[in-house]
């Protein structure tokens, strides 16, 4: 079986694993963005402590838009890839040409 086989016949478990794995992924950036958060306002109330904590919210708000892409880019190229029209149609002229061959 080749990859694009592979990806038509089993594209909904892969959907269902890449979309857990997103959802994870979702909750780790919101939890690293949580955390700097109030990393951030203790700082901001001890000022005599000089700490880059602007630098360190603006990776993760960037990791974050950066992962839902990459999930959003994923969804799409897979769900593309499996309801490709031409491919599709392969199976059906299959089943066309199956019927037209008479039973001996």
């Amino acid at each position: 079986m080749t990859l694009t086989d592979l990806l038509f016949f089993h594209y909904r478990r892969i959907l269902i694993f890449g979309g857990i794995f997103a959802f994870l992924a979702s909750l780790i950036y919101f939890g690293f963005l949580i955390i700097i958060s109030f990393i951030s306002y203790e700082t901001l109330r001890n000022p005599s402590e000089y700490n880059w904590w602007w630098i360190r919210t603006i990776l993760i708000f960037g990791l974050f838009i950066v992962g839902s892409f990459a999930e959003i880019i994923f969804v799409f190229v897979l769900w593309s890839i499996c309801r490709n029209e031409p491919y599709s149609n392969q199976f059906k002229n299959d089943d066309e040409i199956d019927s037209e061959i008479p039973e001996p």
